[in-house]
């Protein structure tokens, strides 16, 4: 959009004679209601046309139509003039009907050699008003008509004084060269009718011809108007089962996206391009496909598998050896009323990836003020899938009144290169609000075995962060510098790592090692700095959070050594308190033994008193000289403490030779039933046959004594160890 000003310049364009009394109103047509065979439907629709004849240079005006024009516009194919109502030209977001606008064919300067140029104008016309204060689109879809040179074409919206016909602005732009798809295009215009109330706001087309030259081309969906809210950040649920599989567009039409970014083989960032329409398309596998027969009974017959832009040929190991990140992903703009929690949840699989192809998750936030930058880029690894069907969710918390006009976007994402197999299947994509405050305190657990250990995004995928603070020396009484947060590295050598190998059988293979940041210079500069490293996970405290969290976690020795020290903590900082810190438990991991233990550090939260505040739970290093520091850690989970409901009979009853004995059990305990036929028998009791491993599921449990024959008998309820 231009920012108008008056012009005081000769100009090409033509100011039209005025029709219109009134004040802007929205316009909208998809031609769908109009009756081709109606030579006045576009006329009554309040279209008009005019034309202008110039000598063959197109430089000197030689005559117009005034004052018979402006004139209603026609729709007469026995005579083409204009325009005409269409049909058969449109694709799904078209339509059965549309309009062409191509020059005045009736005007006999076509025709009679002197090669004249005629430019024919078809357009809406209104007045602004005073209280006309804002910016207005002009907004249609186009394609190529049967165009050709040296005629031209293009779209206008235009600001006239109809006191001496003088043109105050003029935004334009060239349809001449359209493709043979559909596309959507856009003017805008801003109007202040404080300047402007009484001038002419013209919006249309037009094109310059001689000699029945062809001259058309198609639109279709033409609007004009204040531009609509945008809906902000509106459900989603697709199952995928009711997208037509064969349907090169099915995807497209139902709103999904894709985007490709494309780095050299060092890394580096090269460019990207999109985004598109996602494609649908098995003869061209890129991106995305409907797919059939992967789901179980919960996902139902068809799906998504998402992968690499196999029709990108820059990725091959013989050309430039791009690796490419094909995204495909649906978006949202956030408005001023989006404000809560919201959840993206998706059922999902392993699929045919190998190699070094990688594939995630996300949600992201982009500000497309700051270059589209991410605000926001939260992410699950899923290229380490197991084969059978997940359920997996990313939350992500939005204030509309901070972030109104970023998009947000969730997805899909695959990285390949020289065209390795990368797909993933999902299904059950589901994105919606789940609450309305922001935070909450969610549980987390991570094994590790799941994560890309050789992939330098494998911890700040997961959402692991770090922060530093440099002091003059070991008693920390003086601070020198602070930095972060940044993501966690993987494999750089400051920080933080995902290890192999390290684990015992409860461990498993892969593991996380956090130690001191040794890219850090003061490490070997001489000058005795403490570096104090902080490798965390944080959760933003929400106002119903109450109750105890509990930070587990299996530890063991790393090659930590001489005065370096770590420990395990849990942080509550106050942002409102230039992120003061309210609470700070630790537990001691500097002296561990070589082999793994379970530890863990419980804090009590109400949400009341600690709403927006962050909590971190994670691990610490204090290290100088380049003294090694590393603690080996596996296990994490973080999570409210259920408290286990005492162990007690509520309950007796007996049928026949039957006794049964409800009793209140702990989920994942087991149970045995004892029994006595002695009066004050303790010490006599002895299990009842077969009811010596009664799983409890965490409420009540029923056990039963078949051989209750006694008159008297007594029953004791015992958890085994």
């Amino acid at each position: 959009m231009k920012i108008r000003t008056l012009l005081s310049i000769a100009l090409a364009a033509v100011a039209l004679p005025s029709l219109s009394h009134g004040q802007l109103t929205n316009y909208s047509q998809n031609f769908e209601g109009l009756t081709q065979s109606n030579p006045d439907a576009l006329g009554n629709d309040g279209w008009k046309v005019f034309g202008i004849v110039y000598d063959p240079t197109g430089s000197t005006e030689l005559y117009d139509y005034a004052p018979a024009c402006p004139c209603p516009a026609p729709n007469n194919s026995g005579a083409p003039a204009f325009s005409l109502i269409t049909a058969g030209e449109g694709g799904p977001g078209q339509g059965a009907q549309g309009l062409v606008v191509f020059s005045d064919y009736q005007n006999g300067n076509h025709r009679d050699g002197t090669n004249n140029l005629i430019e024919s104008i078809f357009f809406q016309e209104q007045t602004i008003a005073l209280d006309d204060v804002n910016t207005y689109s002009f907004k249609f879809d186009a394609k190529a008509g049967d165009l050709a040179s040296p005629s031209t074409a293009e779209a206008f919206v235009r600001v006239i004084d109809p006191a001496d016909g003088s043109l105050v602005f003029d935004e334009v732009l060239d349809l001449t060269s359209l493709p043979v798809t559909w596309a959507t295009y856009c003017l805008e215009i801003a109007i202040d009718g404080a300047f402007d109330e009484g001038f002419l706001l013209q919006f249309g087309f037009s094109n310059k011809a001689c000699c029945d030259n062809p001259s058309g081309v198609q639109l279709d969906n033409i609007s004009f108007g204040l531009p609509a809210d945008p809906p902000g950040l509106e459900d989603y649920c697709q199952d995928f089962e009711t997208l037509v599989q064969g349907d090169l567009d099915a995807l497209g039409n139902d709103g999904w996206q894709v985007f490709g970014n494309q780095f050299d083989s060092g890394g580096a960032y090269v460019d990207g391009y999109g985004p598109f329409p996602a494609p649908n398309n098995p003869g061209a596998p890129a991106f995305s496909l409907i797919t059939s027969g992967e789901g179980g009974p919960p996902q139902g017959t068809q799906g998504l598998v998402v992968f690499g832009d196999y029709n990108n040929t820059a990725q091959a190991a013989g050309g430039l050896n791009y690796t490419v990140e094909a995204n495909t992903f649906q978006e949202r703009v956030i408005t001023n009323g989006d404000f809560g929690r919201y959840e993206f949840q998706f059922d999902a699989k392993r699929g045919d990836l190998a190699g070094a192809s990688t594939a995630k998750a996300f949600i992201k936030i982009l500000n497309p003020n700051a270059g589209f930058s991410l605000t926001t880029f939260k992410v699950i690894e899923t290229d380490n899938l197991p084969v059978e069907w997940g359920t997996y969710t990313i939350v992500v918390d939005v204030d509309g009144n901070a972030l109104a006009g970023q998009i947000l976007q969730f997805g899909f994402l695959a990285t390949t290169n020289n065209y390795e197999a990368s797909g993933v299947q999902y299904d059950n994509v589901k994105f919606t609000k789940i609450s309305s405050e922001l935070g909450g305190l969610e549980a987390y657990a991570q094994n590790f075995e799941g994560l890309n250990a050789a992939s330098g995004s494998a911890l700040s995928d997961d959402g692991w962060t770090v922060f530093a603070t440099v002091y003059t020396d070991a008693t920390k009484t003086s601070t020198v510098y602070n930095y972060g947060t940044f993501v966690a590295p993987n494999g750089t050598g400051g920080f933080s790592n995902v290890t192999t190998g390290l684990g015992g059988g409860a461990q498993g293979d892969q593991g996380l090692e956090t130690f001191s940041d040794y890219l850090n210079a003061d490490h070997t500069n001489g000058s005795n700095r403490l570096l104090e490293t902080n490798v965390f996970q944080e959760q933003l405290i929400g106002p119903t959070d109450s109750g105890t969290w509990q930070f587990q976690f299996d530890a063991r020795a790393g090659d930590i050594t001489g005065s370096s020290s770590a420990l395990a903590f849990i942080k509550i900082l106050d942002p409102a308190s230039g992120f003061s810190l309210t609470e700070f438990l630790t537990v001691d991991t500097t002296n561990l033994p070589a082999t793994w233990g379970t530890f863990s550090i419980e804090v009590a939260i109400d949400g009341a008193a600690l709403k927006g505040q962050l909590l971190q739970f994670g691990f610490l290093t204090d290290a100088s000289n380049n003294e090694p520091s590393a603690v080996e850690y596996d296990n994490i989970n973080f999570g409210p403490v259920v408290t286990a409901p005492p162990l007690a009979i509520v309950d007796i009853t007996r049928t026949g030779n039957q006794a049964d004995i409800t009793f209140q059990s702990e989920a994942g305990a087991t149970y045995s039933l004892l029994s006595s036929t002695t009066l004050n028998g303790l010490g006599s009791f002895t299990p009842v046959a077969g009811q010596t491993a009664i799983p409890g599921t965490g409420g009540e449990v029923i056990a039963s004594d078949t051989g209750a024959s006694e008159t008297f008998k007594a029953y004791v309820v015992q958890k085994n160890p």
